[in-house]
């Protein structure tokens, strides 16, 4: 476990955006195609938010699913289970 966090991402510290392409290098060299991104905790909830920061060719498929406001299905699972935060319109 390297206990990265989201400062690999929005951090502005040369140090920090060095040390992170240089681990993000070595890792693709040991891993090669197998690893398609690195998974880090939020500094903010760290243990409910994790990120995943995917390489380019990482094999991800888009599709488009339509507005997740007319999904109940989907946004109920993301609340409940997920914990994901949604902001509801009061008006």
């Amino acid at each position: 476990m390297l206990r990265l966090d989201d400062e690999a991402n929005v951090g502005r510290d040369p140090r920090v955006l060095r040390t992170t392409q240089l681990l993000s290098d070595r890792l693709v060299d040991w891993y090669g195609d197998a690893l398609h991104g690195l998974l880090y905790r939020s500094r903010t909830t760290p243990s409910a938010s994790p990120n995943l920061a995917f390489f380019d060719a990482a094999p991800i498929e888009l599709s488009d699913r339509g507005p997740l406001a007319g999904r109940t299905a989907t946004l109920a699972r993301l609340i409940i289970r997920e914990r994901f935060a949604v902001e509801f319109p009061l008006s």
